[in-house]
């Protein structure tokens, strides 16, 4: 089993700043019109010892190293930082809600009316949480230019602290 890979730096690119500044695989992730954030999950499961065979098969490519994905990784984590603070304006703590069990890395979103639509169809109640922006993996409506109707965001289940 793969050891948790914690040498993984998640300091931000600063010239990373738009779709446009993305290469390689994270501007692969932006151009493919998927809305299923499964896809990106699988950049931040360092655990995960199928990881690069996983983004290979998600993203119809014959073979992701581990540099590729790490570094996939970190211009994500970079957009999103960004985006967060400069398109979305949030501090640096916020609250966002899930209707689900909290798994390794879990989808919450800032929306919600969203959350209670889920709370619906899977039984869980809503539960609001504080987080802080810099624990933010992943911004997956930042990251689809085709559009993606909730405001989810991506983040190790265990950064997130009921509010």
């Amino acid at each position: 089993m793969r050891k948790i890979f914690e040498s993984f730096s998640f300091k931000i690119n600063p010239s990373i700043k738009s779709h446009n500044d993305l290469t390689g695989i994270a501007k692969i992730y932006t151009e493919i019109d998927r809305s299923e954030t499964r896809v990106v999950e699988d950049l931040f499961d360092f655990n995960n010892r199928d990881r690069e065979a996983n983004i290979a098969n998600e993203l119809d490519l014959n073979t992701v190293t581990t540099e590729m994905a790490n570094d996939a990784a970190v211009q994500i984590y970079s957009f999103t930082q960004q985006y967060l603070k400069n398109k979305r304006n949030l501090p640096n703590k916020f609250i966002v809600y899930r209707a689900g069990k909290i798994v390794y890395i879990s989808g919450v979103t800032l929306d919600k009316n969203v959350a209670e639509r889920h709370s619906k169809l899977n039984e869980f109640p809503v539960i609001s949480y504080e987080i802080e922006r810099h624990k933010i993996l992943a911004d997956i409506k930042a990251l689809n230019p085709f559009g993606y109707v909730e405001s989810e965001l991506l983040i190790y289940g265990k950064d997130l602290k009921i509010y």
